[in-house]
């Protein structure tokens, strides 16, 4: 009798084990969550999106976010916007990997150098997600697409600045968010170019700030203890220029060197009515959002889509600030364009 009721035990232990993995599997897509959350909030819908920033907290993701959400919201689709408290190339990793788990519908991430980055898109298209790479690209991966800024035509348009708006000898110092970011590279690529048959320009340093604002101000201090000739600094992330501000402002010095930098965040537009910034790279984060969305759903359903879509990019001088205005695409626009 013993024997009959520890087998009927196992027996139904075994069934219920059969019945919740049961379940698992067929309610997996429903309520899988990379930040746990509540499954109510995710049900019911057509589409399963995770966008991985470079950092999460950062402005500038917050506004691809929001374009992103609204062309998913129009499409039915649940999106998840996950990553790292603070830039961390492993982290962008790790949720990569997660997400190809998970096997969402589709993928919205910054490219990455490097073969692991390679290697996992390759993963995520094997298993018949799509993946859009977003702000910066690596087009040796197999991603379906790239949205975003032409990184080497915008840091072309900030050589331009250097040598069209400012007269004498341009010592100028480059901070960089991360020297292995691949949008980062074309931007110093395109500046060079651009300067280069202008002698009286020179790149003079390069320092990396690791894109926060208090790297940017401790990134200009070095640079300026290195070489003190420096009168020129090219920010290229989107705090850069705030950070270059803060520590030019602590040095006391007799002129002010020429700036220019990324982004229209309000800070930097604050700064450029100040007249300390001298310029900065207009880009349309919430379009790049809204179109990465678009092609997630183009592609998972077969449809051909354009590798590279450059969103559109500009310059702003602090001359022209007050033509400026807060658009429908949360980001700066000049009204003449």
């Amino acid at each position: 009798m013993k024997d009959i009721s520890v087998y009927l035990g196992y027996s139904i232990g075994f069934l219920l084990f059969i019945i919740c993995f049961g379940y698992t599997l067929y309610f997996g897509k429903q309520t899988f969550h990379l930040d746990q959350m509540e499954v109510s909030q995710a049900q019911n819908y057509d589409y399963h999106f995770v966008l991985i920033p470079e950092e999460k907290g950062s402005e500038y993701w917050h506004l691809v976010r929001e374009g992103a959400m609204e062309t998913a919201e129009q499409h039915h689709a649940y999106l998840e916007y996950v990553g790292g408290a603070q830039t961390s190339e492993e982290e962008q990793f790790r949720t990569l990997d997660k997400a190809i788990d998970a096997k969402v519908d589709g993928i919205l991430t910054q490219g990455m150098e490097g073969e692991r980055f390679v290697e996992l898109v390759h993963l995520a298209r094997e298993k018949g997600i799509p993946v859009v790479t977003v702000d910066a690209d690596n087009p040796k991966s197999e991603r379906n697409a790239y949205v975003g800024t032409d990184n080497f035509r915008a840091g072309y348009l900030a050589g331009e600045a250097f040598v069209n708006e400012t007269t004498g000898k341009q010592n100028v110092a480059i901070i960089i968010g991360r020297s292995e970011s691949p949008n980062q590279q074309k931007r110093i690529e395109g500046f060079q170019k651009a300067i280069d048959n202008e002698e009286r320009v020179q790149v003079i340093t390069i320092e990396e700030s690791n894109i926060s604002i208090v790297g940017a101000a401790q990134a200009t201090y070095q640079a300026l203890k290195k070489h003190s000739e420096i009168n020129g600094f090219f920010g290229t992330n989107v705090l850069a220029g705030i950070g270059i501000s803060q520590a030019i402002t602590q040095t006391n010095r007799k002129q002010n060197p020429y700036i220019v930098t990324f982004d229209t965040l309000p800070k930097t537009l604050d700064l450029m009515r100040d007249g300390i910034i001298d310029a900065t790279i207009v880009q349309h984060p919430y379009r790049m959002g809204k179109t990465g969305i678009n092609l997630l759903l183009d592609a998972g359903n077969s449809k051909y889509v354009e590798p590279v879509q450059y969103t559109p990019s500009s310059i702003l001088y602090k001359e022209d600030i007050h033509k400026a205005k807060y658009g429908e695409e949360y980001s700066y626009e000049i009204n003449s364009q």
